[in-house]
């Protein structure tokens, strides 16, 4: 088993961040926890898309993301997994699958729908053992194809210029472009 990432737009004025790692480790106490971040933007599925593909090929094999943006309190309910080359990512359904890890091979999964506000919390509880000790994740997770795919920003090449967009500002004012060389 690799280790268990946090990603969410929690912040860290609150106790959900401590109620969500509290329940991880009471399923896996032996599990490393990294956060990458709870600071993402409130509901900015661009943002944490933006900080997951800044990482995610540098985790260990078998690493589990569990990522949490743009889901809390809202009527979000459905959670997906994602098989993404020899990593595991649990999302909510809300298009930011769309905007992740386009350069690995996604196997998707759907888990049942959520009826909590705090998705991901009972999401832990019901399916993470299950998750991390089994392999055939079809034995409690519908293969899924109608997930929500959000529309990709393209550059836009004419003979006289080129337009891209600002996927972020960083913490020292840097613009980030989906402009690439």
């Amino acid at each position: 088993m690799g280790v268990i990432t946090l990603l969410t737009d929690f912040g860290k004025k609150d106790h959900y961040v401590a109620a969500l790692k509290a329940n991880i480790y009471s399923i896996a106490p032996n599990t490393a926890i990294f956060d990458i971040s709870h600071e993402v933007e409130k509901y900015d599925i661009t943002h944490a898309a933006f900080v997951l593909n800044g990482c995610l090929a540098t985790f260990p094999s078998k690493s589990t993301h569990i990522i949490d943006v743009g889901s809390f309190g809202g009527d979000l309910s459905r959670f997906l997994i994602v098989k993404c080359e020899d990593q595991l990512l649990i999302l909510p359904d809300n298009g930011i699958i769309s905007l992740i890890g386009s350069q690995f091979k996604k196997e998707i999964y759907a888990l049942p729908e959520s009826t909590k506000s705090f998705a991901s919390l009972e999401m832990v509880n019901s399916y993470l053992h299950q998750i991390l000790t089994t392999e055939d994740l079809k034995s409690f997770a519908d293969e899924c194809d109608n997930y929500k795919n959000l529309k990709k920003r393209e550059v836009k090449i004419t003979d006289n210029s080129l337009h891209g967009n600002i996927i972020h500002v960083d913490d020292y004012g840097n613009l980030i472009t989906n402009i690439s060389t």
